[in-house]
């Protein structure tokens, strides 16, 4: 809450000060302003023609209409990006007291972020905030639904699952109630609560139907609070889902579940290990029987 209060003044004062008529230029239409960096204008225009489209697809995903103004800022200068969001880890953030997007345009060539996902992530954040009391709304949550909705984190070069799996391994998984507020200050941690945030909505979602999450949503929406929602919607309750969450990974990352999954590989890799013995051992059987022609014959 604090950092959120900070950054808005932070754009307040960016915004008012003399310095920003010759830095930045600004257009909109009904319903959306964006403030670019001169340089930046065809950036600013494709995410305009974008908007309508992501406003569609975030409804269709999660049931929330996002029918309300927001602001854009657009930088292509890293470090002024980084001095805002105080983390050089994103390469963008939403600051919902102020139905404000902060995007570092610098980073949308890096893999996997562009322009439409990452705007799309972050308008997610926008509409969950707008619709639901951030006291129901878990960090986790939060950020989980936003890469559920976009199909992406705001990280820059994440770990593509690798953090998750080798917290299993090493039974190193954050539970859920120490990620509730904030995510960790190391990348790791911070890479980690990433991909626990999208793997349990995955989760919810292939195991309750394709509808759970967005009935949580929208339950959310209504003022429940969290661990009534989900329970309105997945029985169990949040605790044993946590708990049968962890179960799913351990049977998936553990020696069990790598077996299990790569079966074919290792029959093939043995066959073809037990053919290669097979033949070294027949050949020193030739080599060690004994030579007829050799042998002293007597009559």
């Amino acid at each position: 809450m604090l950092r959120n209060v900070f950054i808005a003044l932070f754009v307040l004062c960016t915004f008012i000060s003399p310095a920003y008529p010759a830095q930045f230029e600004e257009i909109g239409k009904t319903g959306v302003t964006l403030k670019f960096e001169k340089g930046t204008k065809g950036a600013a225009l494709e995410i305009l023609g974008l908007i309508p489209a992501l406003k569609k697809r975030i409804r269709k995903r999660s049931g929330l209409k996002f029918d309300f103004p927001f602001e854009m800022i657009i930088y292509r200068n890293r470090s002024d990006f980084v001095d805002m969001a105080g983390n050089d880890m994103i390469a963008a953030f939403a600051v919902p007291a102020r139905n404000l997007i902060v995007l570092d345009l610098s980073r949308m060539s890096v893999h996997p972020l562009n322009i439409e996902l990452i705007t799309i992530h972050e308008m997610t954040h926008l509409v969950l905030h707008h619709y639901i009391r951030e006291e129901n709304l878990p960090k986790w949550f939060d950020e989980g639904v936003a890469q559920w909705v976009s199909g992406i984190s705001e990280m820059i070069n994440p770990h593509s699952g690798d953090l998750l799996k080798k917290a299993v391994i090493y039974r190193k998984v954050i539970p859920f109630y120490d990620i509730e507020n904030r995510f960790p200050a190391d990348r790791n941690g911070f890479a980690l609560a990433y991909e626990e945030s999208l793997n349990i909505i995955e989760y919810i979602e292939s195991q309750y139907g394709e509808t759970a999450v967005r009935n949580i949503i929208l339950r959310l929406e209504r003022g429940e609070r969290f661990s009534d929602a989900v329970r309105n919607v997945v029985p169990e309750g949040l605790v044993k889902v946590e708990r049968s969450w962890r179960r799913s990974l351990e049977i998936k990352y553990t020696w069990l579940g790598y077996v299990s999954n790569n079966i074919y590989w290792i029959l093939f890799v043995a066959g073809a290990l037990l053919t290669v013995f097979g033949f070294l051992r027949l050949r020193k059987r030739i080599r060690d029987y004994p030579d007829d022609n050799d042998e002293d014959i007597n009559y």
